[in-house]
């Protein structure tokens, strides 16, 4: 509904693309240098509060939890590829996708997701992969197919129909954490049949994802996690009685136990 605003924070996104680039380039990753960077770029925004070294304090913290390389941070490789992206739909409450397409290509982003809903759809019908053909035959930027990709047999089809440079899978991973991999297999190296995961695979997986959850959001946030743990035993002998125990769980050890004793 407004597309200058749209545009206008497309750009901004990426002038703070250059800004960040431009201030690490040839720089080592330091605490000091993250303060810094959050004072040189926050200390202006008065108007909104914003405590610049209380900011640097949190992201510090967090790049400290993740355990992620820091050289890689500022690397030139890192900087070079960083990218700005606009996930949209088809359109507000109707469909008008080569217009609203057209209008955020002017500002060039380095690609285009498109969900085949309209806002007012939500996730209620059936998303429009031929609306998001429309839009990938609107622009020359990359493409993402987005909506209704439950399967890598649906990936394939999608992609064929739409002609789009990729898609991405969101509610179709719901209690099937293997579908990623397996569309990745089954698009790059042909594999098209995926044996039925063992009860103790998907054990595993959902012990892994509490503990990586726990790790980065603490137990205090676990209930954010009893949705993923029911969506994960579905399908499975005893699953109803399963999620009864698994949605009141607390810990990752709690979840552990029940899965233990199951099966």
């Amino acid at each position: 509904q407004y597309p200058d605003n749209a545009k206008n924070i497309i750009l901004e996104v990426k002038r703070a693309r250059e800004d960040f680039r431009n201030f690490w380039k040839g720089k080592k990753y330091s605490n000091e240098l993250v303060n810094e960077y959050f004072i040189k770029h926050l200390s202006g925004l008065k108007d909104l509060k914003i405590n610049p070294l209380k900011l640097a304090g949190i992201v510090i913290s967090l790049i400290d939890k993740w355990e992620v390389d820091k050289d890689f941070i500022t690397s030139e490789d890192r900087l070079s590829k960083l990218t700005v992206s606009v996930k949209t739909r088809i359109g507000y409450d109707s469909e008008n996708v080569e217009w609203w397409i057209k209008t955020l290509s002017e500002v060039s982003p380095d690609f285009i997701a498109i969900h085949g809903r309209t806002l007012k759809q939500m996730y209620t019908g059936s998303a429009s992969w031929e609306a998001i053909k429309k839009g990938v035959e609107s622009t020359s930027i990359p493409v993402l197919a987005n909506g209704d990709i439950k399967s890598h047999l649906d990936a394939k089809a999608c992609l064929d129909l739409t002609g789009a440079a990729g898609v991405l899978v969101g509610r179709g991973t719901y209690g099937d954490p293997t579908l990623i991999s397996n569309t990745k297999k089954y698009l790059k190296e042909g594999i098209t049949e995926f044996p039925a995961k063992e009860f103790s695979e998907i054990k595993k997986i959902i012990l892994d994802h509490t503990i990586l959850f726990t790790k980065f959001k603490g137990e205090k946030r676990f209930f954010e996690m009893r949705k993923n743990l029911a969506w994960s035993v579905q399908g499975f002998p005893n699953a109803s009685e399963l999620r009864k125990k698994l949605v009141v769980t607390n810990t990752a050890s709690e979840v552990e136990n029940i899965l233990n004793n199951s099966l």
